[in-house]
Parts: C-alpha cells; sequence; structure tokens
C-alpha cells in the first residue's frame, strides 16, 4: 500500500504511481525432494489517471500583430478538434479498475536440491486476467452533432507468459 502526492502550481493531486491498496500472497509446496511448486497471487487498487472531459478546437501558437503571443484555431474547412483534459485540478481524480495477476513456477532438480542443475518452467498470469494498466482516449465521428466522440479505450494488460529456463548453480 502506498500513498504518493505531487504538488503542481498550488495543486496536490495524486502521483502517477499512486496505489492506495496492495495484496500479495505467495505459497511454495515441495512435492518431492526433486520438485517444488510455487504460485504467487497479487490484487492491487488501480492507478490513478486523468480522464477527458470533451473536445476542443486545436490551436496553433502565434505572434500578434504588436509581438505580443496569441493562439489561433487551427481551421481545416472545419475546425480541428483535440481532446480535452480540462482544468490543471483534474489532473488524476479517476482510477483505473483494479487488477489481479496469479504466477506459477513448477522448479526441478534433477539429482537432489543440493546439485547443481536446476530446471524451471515459469507461467506469469496464469488465468489470462486482462487488467486495465492504461486509458487510450480517441476522437470518433459524432453523429448526432458537430463536435466529435471521445472513446476511451482501456488497455495495456498481458497475456499468459509462459517461459522455461534453466539455471546452474558453481
Amino acid at each position: 500500500m502506498s500513498k504518493a502526492d505531487r504538488e503542481t502550481y498550488g495543486i496536490t493531486y495524486p502521483y502517477d504511481y499512486d496505489r492506495r491498496h496492495a495484496f500479495s500472497i505467495v505459497g511454495a509446496y515441495r512435492i518431492s525432494p526433486r520438485v517444488t511448486t510455487s504460485v504467487a497471487v497479487q490484487a492491487a487498487s488501480g492507478f490513478p489517471i486523468t480522464v477527458p472531459s470533451g473536445t476542443r478546437v486545436a490551436s496553433n501558437p502565434d505572434i500578434g500583430p504588436r509581438g505580443a503571443p496569441i493562439v489561433i484555431p487551427f481551421l481545416d474547412v472545419t475546425p480541428v478538434y483535440e481532446v480535452d483534459f480540462g482544468q490543471l485540478s483534474r489532473i488524476n481524480s479517476s482510477r483505473l479498475p483494479a487488477t489481479s495477476r496469479v504466477d506459477f513456477r513448477a522448479t526441478l532438480h534433477p539429482k537432489d536440491a543440493t546439485g547443481h542443475w536446476t530446471f524451471y518452467l515459469d507461467v506469469i498470469n496464469v488465468l489470462d486476467h486482462r487488467n486495465q494498466l492504461a486509458v487510450f482516449s480517441d476522437l470518433e465521428y459524432n453523429p448526432a452533432g458537430p463536435r466529435p466522440l471521445v472513446v476511451n479505450n482501456y488497455g495495456g494488460g498481458f497475456p499468459i507468459i509462459p517461459s522455461l529456463g534453466l539455471k546452474y548453480r558453481f
């Protein structure tokens, strides 16, 4: 469990890796003097994110007639829109869904636990739970209005990852 805040321009908000709740449990079982298995279970609350509040007309910075900086709307026959995340006070005000994962390992010692060679099978994310670790905001055509719709796609999780390994101890 951790609480990590940042401060920017006088606004305090959760840091990108702020995780308020986390739980892990690990267990191992020796099937025989040559074979050991282990399981790790992890569960945690989601990371903070900033979800878009809507859209806005994209703009280009420019220099005005008297040398002062100005902002000019970006037009290409019609206005060009971009995702609008709103005011700075909204930063990291939402959270991704909770995550969970189960990992498994089986280890074989060809002679016994004190031998030099060890073979193992690791399986990360045994249950193939696709945790949502990021949000990707895109604009899509809106048939009911002049502004595009903001569509949030959650993803970034990984599938089952098996691996075989060989370890030699000197």
